[in-house]
């Protein structure tokens, strides 16, 4: 949607002009020219609306079960999360003017989720090659794997000392030991497709391997949405895809870019 089909869609509603700025938060029971507003993007950009038993109901100045439905659904696509509250960085996604909005195929097929509380590495680096089973550590590894399974952190008094480096080597992938700006980590998204992150917990010192796979928003911590593959099995015992803002991640770990892998064959582009 391009400026000025934004600016007849707000003067429709009786607004001069559309201000992402102060533009409110609205969620259902809403009411006034935003909610309209919103209604009349929905229904020109979410697909095949006019198929669903919501779009007749996407008119008017109230924010209805309808429309928390359908923002729901736009959420969903777009890797947002999907809570169905219209904020900040849904209305970026609704009008248009996010700075960037990349994904590399949402994990599915090859998406996989970690055997035991240890081998998230496996499961993630998987993912983020998308091969289609986890990797395995053999005789001709030459990185370091505890006695549960996990992979070693780099301790420079150990034999593993350069664990990472070894593991990004046996796997062909690159590591940034120093970690990344959100601005760096788009830029490798860019470039190379999905990135795996090693952080460390927030509420412990054990890290934990994780894929991103999709970014878009503003450049800011706040206004960044961030499409992350989580290996951690949930009560289904599958992984799970989440939605968040890289202000939510850096609230969760001490050091999100505690090391950084990527791919430098594009196979995160697969």
């Amino acid at each position: 949607m391009n400026k000025s089909e934004l600016r007849a869609h707000a003067r429709a509603v009786g607004l001069p002009d559309f201000n992402l700025a102060v533009a409110p938060t609205i969620e259902k029971g809403s009411t006034g020219p935003h909610v309209a507003l919103l209604h009349r993007l929905l229904r020109a950009v979410v697909p095949d609306v006019e198929s669903t038993y919501e779009y007749d109901d996407l008119v008017g100045s109230t924010f209805k079960t309808a429309t928390k439905t359908t923002v729901r659904t736009f959420q969903s696509w777009n890797y947002l999360l999907a809570d169905g509250v219209v904020g900040y960085k849904t209305w970026m996604a609704l009008t248009g003017l996010e700075k960037f909005a990349m994904a590399f195929d949402p994990p599915s097929g090859a998406s996989h989720t970690q055997t035991n509380k240890r081998r998230c590495w496996a499961a993630a680096t998987a993912t983020l090659k998308g091969l289609p089973t986890e990797i395995q550590h053999t005789p001709a590894s030459t990185y370091y794997l505890d006695t549960l399974g996990g992979l070693l952190n780099d301790d420079p008094t150990q034999a593993w000392a350069n664990n990472s480096k070894n593991f990004a080597r046996d796997n062909k992938l690159h590591v940034l030991t120093s970690g990344a700006s959100l601005y760096l980590l788009i830029g490798i998204m860019y470039l190379y497709g999905r990135v795996m992150l090693n952080a460390k917990n927030l509420h412990d010192n054990n890290t934990h391997y994780f894929v991103l796979y999709g970014a878009r928003g503003d450049g800011s911590d706040k206004g960044t949405t961030m499409a992350i593959w989580d290996p951690y099995p949930d009560s289904n015992n599958k992984g799970a895809v989440m939605c968040r803002s890289f202000h939510w991640l850096k609230q969760q770990y001490k050091d999100l870019t505690y090391r950084v892998f990527y791919s430098l064959l594009g196979d995160g582009k697969k």
